[in-house]
């Protein structure tokens, strides 16, 4: 969508969510729900990084990590690891 198209070159914050299909990648969502697929480690599951977006599909964006996340950074826990 042009919506989609016009996130590229921008850094969004990512919340990363879950493991992608592909090795070494996670999924995550912009601030606009939007499904963002980075290649990143497995401990920045639960964290919002910053995200350069490279590409963009009709129904998700792929990206690059801006910069490395910091000790400062904000995380989110993983929802499987919250007990109601």
């Amino acid at each position: 969508t042009a919506f989609n198209r016009a996130t590229v070159g921008r850094v969004l914050p990512v919340l990363l969510e879950r493991r992608g299909r592909k090795a070494g990648q996670l999924v995550g969502r912009s601030p606009y729900m939007q499904a963002v697929h980075v290649k990143a480690p497995a401990h920045s599951l639960g964290r919002i990084v910053d995200v350069r977006i490279v590409a963009a599909g009709p129904n998700s964006l792929e990206g690059e990590i801006a910069a490395p996340p910091t000790a400062t950074g904000r995380q989110i826990p993983a929802a499987d690891s919250i007990h109601a």
